[in-house]
Protein backbone atom coordinates (compact mmCIF):
# COMPACT_ATOMS: atom_id res chain seq x y z
CA UNK A 1 0.00 0.00 0.00
CA UNK A 2 1.62 3.01 -0.89
CA UNK A 3 0.10 7.19 0.01
CA UNK A 4 1.45 9.97 -1.66
CA UNK A 5 2.36 13.41 -0.39
CA UNK A 6 4.24 16.47 -1.92
CA UNK A 7 7.12 18.64 -0.52
CA UNK A 8 7.76 21.72 -1.88
CA UNK A 9 10.98 24.16 -1.82
CA UNK A 10 12.41 27.05 -4.01
CA UNK A 11 9.21 26.54 -6.13
CA UNK A 12 10.08 22.95 -6.76
CA UNK A 13 7.96 20.21 -6.16
CA UNK A 14 8.74 16.92 -4.68
CA UNK A 15 6.63 13.69 -5.18
CA UNK A 16 6.63 11.13 -2.32
CA UNK A 17 5.48 7.49 -2.00
CA UNK A 18 5.94 5.72 1.41
CA UNK A 19 6.95 1.86 1.24
CA UNK A 20 5.65 0.04 4.06
CA UNK A 21 7.54 -2.94 3.08
CA UNK A 22 10.63 -1.30 3.01
CA UNK A 23 9.81 1.15 5.73
CA UNK A 24 11.20 4.16 3.57
CA UNK A 25 10.25 7.21 1.88
CA UNK A 26 10.90 7.45 -1.79
CA UNK A 27 10.86 10.34 -3.98
CA UNK A 28 11.73 12.64 -7.23
CA UNK A 29 11.60 15.78 -8.43
CA UNK A 30 8.02 16.27 -10.76
CA UNK A 31 7.87 18.93 -13.66
CA UNK A 32 11.00 18.29 -14.85
CA UNK A 33 12.88 16.21 -17.60
CA UNK A 34 15.78 15.86 -15.42
CA UNK A 35 15.65 12.34 -12.86
CA UNK A 36 16.30 13.71 -9.48
CA UNK A 37 15.34 11.23 -6.26
CA UNK A 38 15.89 10.75 -2.66
CA UNK A 39 14.78 9.02 -0.06
CA UNK A 40 14.71 9.24 3.57
CA UNK A 41 13.14 7.41 6.66
CA UNK A 42 11.25 9.72 8.51
CA UNK A 43 10.03 13.20 8.05
CA UNK A 44 12.94 15.41 8.74
CA UNK A 45 14.95 13.28 6.96
CA UNK A 46 13.04 13.18 4.07
CA UNK A 47 12.33 16.60 3.84
CA UNK A 48 16.19 17.35 4.00
CA UNK A 49 16.80 14.79 1.68
CA UNK A 50 14.45 16.67 -0.59
CA UNK A 51 15.95 20.00 0.23
CA UNK A 52 19.77 18.95 -0.49
CA UNK A 53 18.16 17.02 -3.87
CA UNK A 54 16.69 20.74 -5.06
CA UNK A 55 19.93 22.13 -4.17
CA UNK A 56 22.45 19.92 -5.64
CA UNK A 57 20.60 20.08 -9.28
CA UNK A 58 20.96 23.74 -9.36
CA UNK A 59 24.39 23.22 -8.45
CA UNK A 60 25.03 21.11 -10.83
CA UNK A 61 23.28 23.24 -13.46
CA UNK A 62 25.25 26.36 -12.64
CA UNK A 63 28.88 24.31 -12.63
CA UNK A 64 27.78 23.05 -16.04
CA UNK A 65 26.70 26.32 -17.07
CA UNK A 66 23.23 25.10 -18.34
CA UNK A 67 19.69 26.12 -17.29
CA UNK A 68 17.76 24.58 -14.30
CA UNK A 69 14.81 24.10 -15.66
CA UNK A 70 11.62 25.36 -14.07
CA UNK A 71 9.34 23.00 -13.00
CA UNK A 72 6.03 24.96 -13.78
CA UNK A 73 6.87 27.09 -16.44
CA UNK A 74 3.40 26.37 -18.61
CA UNK A 75 4.97 25.09 -21.74
CA UNK A 76 5.02 21.03 -21.68
CA UNK A 77 4.49 18.30 -23.89
CA UNK A 78 1.80 15.63 -24.07
CA UNK A 79 1.29 12.20 -25.45
CA UNK A 80 -2.24 10.93 -25.93
CA UNK A 81 -4.03 8.58 -28.05
CA UNK A 82 -4.58 9.65 -31.82
CA UNK A 83 -8.23 9.14 -32.05
CA UNK A 84 -8.34 11.66 -29.33
CA UNK A 85 -5.74 14.34 -30.87
CA UNK A 86 -8.05 14.24 -34.21
CA UNK A 87 -11.42 14.45 -31.88
CA UNK A 88 -9.94 17.46 -29.69
CA UNK A 89 -8.60 19.08 -32.70
CA UNK A 90 -12.03 18.87 -34.70
CA UNK A 91 -13.61 19.85 -31.48
CA UNK A 92 -11.81 23.12 -31.21
CA UNK A 93 -11.73 24.21 -35.01
CA UNK A 94 -15.65 23.39 -35.19
CA UNK A 95 -15.70 26.10 -31.74
CA UNK A 96 -13.49 28.63 -33.29
CA UNK A 97 -10.58 28.10 -31.19
CA UNK A 98 -7.40 26.81 -30.75
CA UNK A 99 -6.26 23.36 -29.70
CA UNK A 100 -4.01 24.68 -26.83
CA UNK A 101 -7.19 26.82 -25.30
CA UNK A 102 -9.40 23.63 -26.01
CA UNK A 103 -7.11 21.43 -23.73
CA UNK A 104 -6.67 24.77 -21.26
CA UNK A 105 -10.25 24.45 -20.42
CA UNK A 106 -10.54 20.70 -20.32
CA UNK A 107 -8.19 20.53 -17.71
CA UNK A 108 -9.50 23.64 -15.82
CA UNK A 109 -13.06 21.62 -15.66
CA UNK A 110 -11.39 18.57 -14.98
CA UNK A 111 -9.62 19.65 -12.00
CA UNK A 112 -12.53 22.01 -10.75
CA UNK A 113 -14.68 18.73 -10.61
CA UNK A 114 -12.22 16.74 -8.88
CA UNK A 115 -11.70 14.21 -11.75
CA UNK A 116 -14.57 12.00 -9.84
CA UNK A 117 -16.92 11.22 -12.57
CA UNK A 118 -16.56 8.12 -14.67
CA UNK A 119 -17.93 8.62 -18.06
CA UNK A 120 -17.62 6.32 -21.47
CA UNK A 121 -15.08 7.00 -23.61
CA UNK A 122 -15.25 8.72 -26.81
CA UNK A 123 -16.14 7.05 -29.81
CA UNK A 124 -12.97 6.29 -31.12
CA UNK A 125 -13.12 6.97 -34.62
CA UNK A 126 -12.66 10.45 -33.58
CA UNK A 127 -15.84 11.58 -35.03
CA UNK A 128 -17.18 15.33 -34.09
CA UNK A 129 -20.24 16.51 -34.33
CA UNK A 130 -19.49 19.05 -37.02
CA UNK A 131 -20.24 19.05 -40.87
CA UNK A 132 -17.95 22.23 -42.02
CA UNK A 133 -14.81 20.11 -42.36
CA UNK A 134 -13.20 17.41 -45.45
CA UNK A 135 -11.46 14.53 -45.17
CA UNK A 136 -8.65 13.09 -47.57
CA UNK A 137 -6.07 10.70 -47.03
CA UNK A 138 -5.96 11.20 -43.23
CA UNK A 139 -6.04 14.80 -43.49
CA UNK A 140 -8.69 17.53 -42.72
CA UNK A 141 -9.79 20.61 -44.49
CA UNK A 142 -11.36 23.82 -43.19
CA UNK A 143 -13.98 24.99 -45.12
CA UNK A 144 -15.42 28.76 -45.03
CA UNK A 145 -17.64 30.56 -46.93
CA UNK A 146 -16.76 34.46 -48.30
CA UNK A 147 -19.95 36.16 -49.27
CA UNK A 148 -17.74 39.03 -50.37
CA UNK A 149 -15.67 37.22 -53.40
CA UNK A 150 -18.79 34.66 -53.67
CA UNK A 151 -15.93 31.47 -53.27
CA UNK A 152 -15.10 28.88 -50.72
CA UNK A 153 -11.74 28.61 -49.19
CA UNK A 154 -9.78 27.09 -46.09
CA UNK A 155 -6.71 25.00 -45.34
CA UNK A 156 -5.47 21.72 -44.04
CA UNK A 157 -5.45 21.80 -40.19
CA UNK A 158 -3.86 19.41 -37.68
CA UNK A 159 -0.18 20.10 -39.53
CA UNK A 160 2.12 23.48 -38.78
CA UNK A 161 2.65 24.18 -42.72
CA UNK A 162 0.11 26.47 -43.96
CA UNK A 163 -1.30 24.96 -47.29
CA UNK A 164 -5.03 26.44 -48.39
CA UNK A 165 -7.27 26.09 -51.48
CA UNK A 166 -10.11 27.70 -52.71
CA UNK A 167 -13.50 26.35 -55.05
CA UNK A 168 -16.71 28.20 -55.69
CA UNK A 169 -19.11 25.17 -55.36
CA UNK A 170 -19.19 22.24 -53.28
CA UNK A 171 -17.24 20.14 -56.43
CA UNK A 172 -14.23 22.70 -57.16
CA UNK A 173 -13.87 23.21 -53.00
CA UNK A 174 -13.44 19.44 -52.65
CA UNK A 175 -11.09 18.95 -55.85
CA UNK A 176 -9.02 21.86 -54.76
CA UNK A 177 -8.87 20.04 -51.27
CA UNK A 178 -7.73 16.86 -52.71
CA UNK A 179 -5.28 18.76 -54.93
CA UNK A 180 -3.66 19.86 -52.31
CA UNK A 181 -3.10 17.38 -50.04
CA UNK A 182 -1.57 15.39 -53.21
CA UNK A 183 0.47 18.42 -53.91
CA UNK A 184 2.00 18.24 -50.43
CA UNK A 185 2.65 15.19 -50.22
CA UNK A 186 4.55 15.48 -53.75
CA UNK A 187 6.53 18.24 -52.12
CA UNK A 188 7.62 16.06 -49.07
CA UNK A 189 8.53 13.24 -51.21
CA UNK A 190 10.32 15.17 -54.09
CA UNK A 191 12.66 17.22 -50.84
CA UNK A 192 13.20 13.75 -49.14
CA UNK A 193 10.67 14.67 -46.26
CA UNK A 194 8.69 12.96 -44.25
CA UNK A 195 4.97 14.69 -44.73
CA UNK A 196 3.40 15.70 -41.43
CA UNK A 197 1.04 13.43 -39.96
CA UNK A 198 -1.80 15.59 -38.07
CA UNK A 199 -2.85 13.22 -35.55
CA UNK A 200 -0.28 11.23 -34.43
CA UNK A 201 -1.20 12.02 -30.75
CA UNK A 202 1.55 14.36 -29.77
CA UNK A 203 1.69 17.72 -28.93
CA UNK A 204 3.08 20.90 -27.03
CA UNK A 205 0.71 22.95 -24.50
CA UNK A 206 1.06 26.27 -23.31
CA UNK A 207 -1.27 27.11 -19.93
CA UNK A 208 -0.55 29.25 -16.88
CA UNK A 209 1.94 28.41 -14.53
CA UNK A 210 0.01 27.99 -11.85
CA UNK A 211 -2.71 25.74 -13.79
CA UNK A 212 0.70 23.88 -14.90
CA UNK A 213 1.69 23.15 -11.60
CA UNK A 214 -1.73 22.11 -10.04
CA UNK A 215 -2.32 19.97 -13.25
CA UNK A 216 0.99 18.29 -12.58
CA UNK A 217 0.76 17.79 -8.59
CA UNK A 218 -2.44 16.40 -9.07
CA UNK A 219 -1.29 14.14 -12.07
CA UNK A 220 1.31 12.39 -10.15
CA UNK A 221 -1.22 12.06 -6.97
CA UNK A 222 -2.99 9.56 -9.00
CA UNK A 223 -0.57 8.47 -11.84
CA UNK A 224 0.64 4.85 -11.82
CA UNK A 225 3.19 5.46 -14.42
CA UNK A 226 5.28 8.53 -13.02
CA UNK A 227 6.66 9.31 -16.57
CA UNK A 228 3.30 9.39 -17.98
CA UNK A 229 1.72 11.07 -15.44
CA UNK A 230 0.90 14.74 -17.05
CA UNK A 231 -0.31 12.88 -20.18
CA UNK A 232 -2.77 10.25 -18.80
CA UNK A 233 -4.03 13.49 -16.79
CA UNK A 234 -4.14 15.81 -20.12
CA UNK A 235 -5.90 12.44 -21.74
CA UNK A 236 -8.54 12.22 -19.03
CA UNK A 237 -9.59 15.60 -18.79
CA UNK A 238 -10.15 15.73 -22.54
CA UNK A 239 -11.95 12.55 -22.87
CA UNK A 240 -14.41 14.21 -20.06
CA UNK A 241 -14.03 17.29 -21.74
CA UNK A 242 -15.65 16.37 -24.87
CA UNK A 243 -18.28 13.83 -23.54
CA UNK A 244 -19.46 16.54 -21.71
Amino acid sequence: MRAKIHLRYKGYIGNIGISETDAMFYGKIIGINAHVPFKGDSVKTIIKSFHAAVDDYIALCAKNRVWSEKPFTGNFHVRIEPYLHRLAVLTAYSRGVSLNTLVEEAIRQFLSSGGNKNKAEPNKEGHANIDNYLEYKDYIGSIELSEKKDVFKGRIIGISQVISYKGCSVKTIIESFHNAVEKYLASCSKKGKAPEIPFKGSFNVRIGAELHRKAATKAYSSASSRKSALSAFVEKSLMRFLED
